[in-house]
């Protein structure tokens, strides 16, 4: 076992925090291993490691070449040789940059945003906390409209981050019909009662405020407008024994 150097890095700032780079310089140079791949030798081209299986790429193209492990390691020497890893199993995409020079090479030790909140993961916040300390979340809370992928006319409304729902109604929903019958696992139980169409919408513009607006209720709410059968829309978690729909057959008017 040979020496080793481990460094930690903190980093804060007043505003989001993109990469987290390190750089190394002067590291022999010689024969390149990612992820224990047979070495190989680049001369003089860069070469960029990501990982997990390429972890993007920062020059497009798919210019990063991909490792199941993200430790890359030089040999410089018949025995010589100069291992980089991450002790770090909370950041995920990291990525290893080697620009050759004459004294040896510069090495770029990446840990991307994408590796500390991936889309559908968790932001981690590792800090020591302290008395007074204070957390604020700034979310763009906006109408957009999702589409469906296979029919871009199915299409579900949006505020911000929250789902919104179309509210229904509850003529029909009598307590012998709101709860199904047990049943046996993997069997899907009788629905007592028949089903609502939800109505057609029509979009009068490209923006969503142009045909839904926010009611005067101090509650979270929606209404459509112009439409033949207007809608409540309130997010997915408020109605409670009623009928709702969350996605709608959309036309451009």
């Amino acid at each position: 076992m040979g020496d080793a150097i481990e460094w930690d890095v903190t980093a804060e700032m007043d505003q989001p925090i993109k990469a987290v780079t390190t750089v190394l310089r002067g590291v022999p140079r010689g024969k390149l291993s990612s992820g224990g791949a047979e070495p190989f030798d680049p001369q003089d081209d860069e070469v960029l490691f990501g990982y997990p299986f390429g972890g993007g790429d920062l020059f497009g193209g798919n210019t990063a070449w991909g490792m199941g492990t993200p430790l890359a390691v030089v040999q410089s020497g018949a025995q010589e040789f100069l291992a980089l890893s991450s002790l770090d199993d909370r950041v995920r995409t990291k990525r290893f940059y080697f620009q050759p020079g004459e004294r040896g090479y510069r090495v770029e030790l990446v840990h991307e945003v994408e590796g500390f909140a991936a889309p559908g993961g968790y932001y981690v916040l590792d800090r020591t906390w302290k008395n007074g300390d204070r957390i604020e979340i700034t979310l763009p809370m906006r109408l957009h409209i999702h589409a469906m992928p296979d029919d871009p006319t199915l299409q579900a409304v949006m505020y911000g981050p929250l789902v919104l729902v179309g509210r229904l109604g509850t003529e029909g929903l009598t307590p012998d019909v709101l709860r199904a019958e047990p049943t046996q696992p993997r069997t899907v139980p009788e629905y007592k009662s028949g089903p609502v169409a939800a109505p057609a919408l029509v979009a009068r513009g490209t923006d969503p405020v142009d045909w839904i607006a926010r009611t005067s209720t101090p509650a979270l709410e929606f209404r459509t407008t112009g439409q033949t059968q207007d809608v409540t829309l309130v997010p997915f978690h408020s109605p409670f024994d009623e009928r709702y729909a969350v996605y709608w057959k959309v036309t451009e008017a």
